[in-house]
């Protein structure tokens, strides 16, 4: 059915309060601005598409004709016909409001949308329908997510981002040597009983791409048209920007492995210690959100090298053992606001040790 008629036919049955009494209907979540946003920004791209289908419940006083079957070799084969009636409430949504809100005008006329249509559901029939779908969906890992674009051909950040991952984890001489973990999970190698790895290889794009692009699909768009990919604004955090719209992948991955490295010697004892919060996630946050600070000064010298960011990270050093709260998780808390204290700190830090 395609998404023009089916916008002008079915309305969702957001779930709400009716009276003082508290009296509810509806089955559906309310309608999130943000998530129809994401789609409608997606349905502009070049190769969206809806592969899984809109559930519709049809009012059968709706139903003019139909539905006629027909069997072969004793078998039924499904619908021959079904002829409906048009009105705002001849379907109710089930599943897929966000899907339909998405659509706007334009983008309605180009778009076929598989539909799977129950005749009559009482309200009862729905809710459970609505609730089976939404309960039992298994959101796909992150890090699975990005390991994928290893089979992509066109450049993109996420492509860009997860082939510096796999580097950074495969090289014997980098400071995240076998310590990323590759599709979220563990894996095992051959003659090593302790396995160091305590960062997911969705945590490490994610955060490498927020130094990227503030839109990854839109840029991955952009290069499949063939257009001109937007330049970081003035001032922007997107400081490995001009570099990856420059193709210099290569100067990405040794300005992370410069940065790293001199942490990694500077806090030797911490960056090998599996619990301290700068070897874990919330420290690899925070070392991220400072090398976009460290970046910028760096150009500015003309020196992005190991020996500029050993500079740097030495002040942080200097000023950690001059005092202050030690690196541990009760003072920098794996959940909550310990990335933000932490980085917090690394800069408070740097200006004592300077």
């Amino acid at each position: 059915m395609s998404a023009s008629v089916l916008r002008r036919n079915a309305r969702p049955e957001t779930r709400k309060v009716l009276d003082a009494d508290e009296t509810t209907a509806g089955i559906q979540r309310a309608i999130s601005d943000e998530r129809v946003r994401e789609i409608r920004q997606y349905l502009h791209t070049a190769d969206a598409s809806f592969p899984n289908s809109i559930i519709l419940s049809l009012d059968p006083q709706r139903l003019i004709e139909g539905p006629d079957r027909i069997e072969v070799q004793g078998k039924d084969v499904g619908l021959v016909k079904l002829v409906i009636s048009q009105n705002q409430d001849t379907f109710s949504v089930i599943d897929g409001q966000h899907r339909l809100k998405g659509f706007d005008d334009e983008s309605a006329n180009e778009f076929q949308l598989i539909v799977a249509i129950f005749i009559g559901l009482d309200e009862e029939d729905k809710a459970y329908l609505f609730s089976t779908i939404n309960s039992k969906q298994t959101k796909v890992n992150k890090s699975l997510v990005y390991d994928l674009f290893d089979v992509a051909e066109r450049r993109s950040p996420q492509r860009s981002a997860h082939d510096i991952a796999k580097l950074l984890n495969s090289d014997p001489n980098s400071p995240f040597y076998r310590r990323i973990k590759l599709l979220g999970t563990n894996p095992k190698f051959e003659n090593e009983v302790l396995y160091r790895a305590s960062l997911s290889q969705g945590t490490f794009v994610e955060r490498l791409l927020a130094l990227i692009t503030k839109d990854a699909a839109i840029d991955r768009d952009v290069i499949r048209r063939g257009g001109v990919l937007e330049p970081a604004p003035k001032d922007s955090k997107l400081v490995f920007r001009p570099m990856w719209i420059e193709d210099r992948d290569q100067v990405m991955l040794k300005v992370l492995m410069n940065y790293f490295n001199a942490v990694a010697e500077a806090f030797h004892r911490e960056w090998n210690d599996g619990d301290c919060p700068l070897a874990r996630t919330i420290g690899f946050g925070a070392l991220m959100s400072l090398l976009s600070d460290l970046v910028p000064e760096g150009l500015r010298q003309g020196d992005l090298s190991g020996k500029f960011f050993a500079g740097e990270v030495g002040k942080m050093r200097r000023g950690y053992d001059a005092g202050g709260p030690r690196l541990t998780f009760e003072n920098f808390p794996a959940a909550g606001n310990g990335e933000t204290k932490l980085l917090r700190q690394l800069r408070e830090w740097s200006q004592v040790g300077a």
